[in-house]
């Protein structure tokens, strides 16, 4: 294993203790049961660390089937890490709001590793208001500037590595190109790739799911799903770590036809980099790369770049790195 892969390994097992301190079991909501391959590997770190720390998973719910009776347990909850909250995916905000005020006082509040934007200052204020009224509360963010964002209303949050590092090094095929892009497509991304060519390197992103499953995430997400109906989508935690993991390997082989990686996906670059490929990362629009980069790679072992455009990457990724 790489000396950097091991290091964040055991930096995320360090600061996931202290946000698991005392918890023995959970329930896990808001499992990212799309196709954002990204998601899917947080979420197969999050199930590695609580089999090796033995926390019991009582119960995993996809975000827009996850039961209401979970508020009135005592049982911890646990909210998937990843992503962006603060108004971007309002979504998932509204269900992470629900829950912060609603559950049992009796009851923690686990929010995973998280990147922290707002929004607009309406959405801040609506978090202002429900974490301060909540006492078992244990947020945390993935890099400093997420930090500072939730001290401005009033969170003491944990600075965690991305829950990916729990899987430490990853496995790949050999690559069969110099060079694989991978750009959003989505309202994060900064440069607008789309799906227009790169020089002469066509770029991909992650496997949409096509259109039918597309519509029924979308339909989930934006009309809810009754309660009587949230059983009938109920699958044990093991079922959704099998998903999780067909997903992850879905991601590896994509990027692994590169032997450099050029992205401005945040998982997309960890998962390269653990799987042992050089990065270059152009950022997204919340600067989400870079600020994780600063604060956890770094050190000149960790084979990362950065570049202004896509157009500067492929340059960057044709010349050797410099260090």
């Amino acid at each position: 294993m790489r000396p950097f892969v091991e290091r964040l390994q055991l930096a995320a097992r360090d600061r996931f203790d202290l946000l698991h301190e005392s918890v023995s079991e959970l329930c896990f909501a808001d499992f990212p049961d799309h196709t954002n391959i990204g998601d899917s590997a947080i979420a197969l770190g999050e199930f590695a660390y609580w089999r090796r720390a033995g926390v019991a998973v009582r119960e995993t719910h996809p975000g827009p089937t996850t039961p209401d009776r979970l508020l009135a347990g005592s049982t911890p909850v646990a909210f998937q890490g990843g992503g962006s909250f603060g108004g971007l995916y309002p979504p998932m905000d509204e269900l992470r709001l629900k829950y912060i005020t609603g559950l049992n006082s009796s009851a923690v509040f686990i929010q995973l590793p998280q990147s922290v934007h707002f929004a607009d200052p309406e959405t801040r204020d609506r978090y202002r208001a429900a974490v301060n009224g909540r006492k078992l509360l244990r947020i945390a963010v993935r890099d400093r500037y997420s930090v500072s964002a939730l001290a401005e209303i009033g969170v003491d949050a944990t600075l965690a590595p991305d829950a990916v590092h729990h899987l430490g090094a990853l496995t790949a095929p050999t690559p069969t190109n110099d060079i694989v892009v991978l750009a959003r497509t989505d309202p994060e991304s900064r440069a607008g790739r789309g799906t227009s060519a790169v020089d002469d390197v066509d770029p991909i992103d992650w496997d949409a799911g096509g259109l039918v499953r597309r519509a029924v995430h979308y339909a989930k997400f934006q009309f809810g799903v009754p309660e009587f109906l949230k059983p009938a989508f109920y699958h044990p935690p093991a079922h959704w770590e099998r998903v999780a993991k067909r997903r992850l390997e879905i991601g590896v082989l994509r990027l692994a036809v590169g032997e450099t990686i050029v992205t401005d996906r945040l998982h997309a670059m960890l998962i390269g980099l653990q799987m042992g490929r050089r990065v270059v990362a152009v950022d997204s629009a919340t600067k989400k790369l870079s600020a994780y980069a600063t604060t956890w790679l770094s050190e000149p072992d960790v084979p990362v770049e950065f570049a202004e455009s896509f157009e500067a990457a492929v340059r960057m990724a044709r010349k050797p790195r410099v260090v």
